[in-house]
């Protein structure tokens, strides 16, 4: 039976001039970072803290019962540190050791998700990076660095368009800026061929719908022979031209079908339903489809 999830602790300040708190709760890297923050704050927006008292305050908001009797067992010596001395003290006892190598192993490992957006995710790297730069400056990595990562992390239709016109800047900021927009563009196209594949889907199923059925052919009988030989000559069915290669490669990485040529079908040439394209207005699979 595994154990119950952690209730994360929370810092509450809705007004900056105001005392933050830090509600009970297990404190991370991230929750710690938020707190410094509130402090920072309240230190920046109240005329009456200084850098001398302002942890005798923040200090005393501590809502975690450990944390309080940690406080009160101490007060006097805490209320004389500065934050930052504070908050390094607070850290090693609420931190789990080795903290500082799991989120700089995160940021190294750092691989964009399939449906994510890649502005998300260089955020979210970003912030971890960032972390580690203010608290456990010795495991960030610069930004020449993180552009590596993020480059390298990057889903594999994204790195194929940097591939083909990459992008230039070296400056961090400007990189994820431009990536970002090659990412938008994507996601509009890709959107944009799934509404061409569903209408043409539709269209298609829309045509086939009064086909008759391999056992309706089997029962149904057959025409007698001076029906057949009254009957005009049968019409010459049009095939599709062969697959080309490229018609192959586009189908492969769009989860399509070799026989019914159709992008992200949902199956493959063995167990496709035999509906194929209608030759006459068939054309040549492009990207653009």
């Amino acid at each position: 039976m595994s154990s119950a999830k952690p209730v994360l602790a929370t810092v509450t300040h809705p007004k900056s001039d105001r005392c933050p708190i830090l509600e009970a709760g297990t404190i991370t890297p991230e929750i710690l970072q938020q707190w410094r923050r509130a402090c920072q704050k309240y230190l920046k927006n109240c005329k009456d803290r200084t850098a001398d008292d302002l942890v005798s305050y923040v200090a005393d908001e501590m809502r975690e019962p450990i944390l309080q009797k940690w406080y009160l067992a101490s007060q006097s010596r805490i209320d004389g540190l500065k934050l930052e001395a504070y908050l390094a003290e607070l850290g090693s006892l609420v931190l789990e050791k080795g903290w500082e190598g799991k989120m700089r192993r995160q940021v190294l490992g750092a691989k964009m998700k399939v449906g994510q957006t890649f502005a998300d995710w260089a955020y979210d790297t970003q912030n971890i990076n960032a972390i580690l730069s203010q608290v456990a400056s010795t495991f960030a990595v610069d930004d020449k660095q993180l552009k590596n990562i993020l480059d390298a992390g990057l889903t594999e239709v994204l790195q194929q368009d940097l591939d083909t016109e990459p992008v230039l800047s070296s400056d961090l900021n400007a990189w994820i800026a431009e990536v970002k927009g090659r990412d938008d563009r994507l996601r509009f196209e890709t959107a944009r061929m799934q509404t061409l594949i569903n209408a043409n889907r539709e269209s298609l199923h829309s045509k086939t719908k009064g086909k008759v059925s391999l056992a309706d052919r089997l029962t149904t009988p057959k025409p007698s022979l001076a029906s057949r030989l009254s009957s005009p000559p049968p019409v010459t069915v049009q095939k599709c031209p062969p697959l080309t290669d490229g018609e192959k490669t586009l189908l492969d990485l769009h989860d399509g079908c070799r026989r019914c040529r159709q992008f992200y079908i949902g199956h493959r040439t063995l167990n496709c339903d035999g509906v194929f394209p209608d030759a006459a207005t068939y054309r040549t699979l492009t990207q653009a489809d």
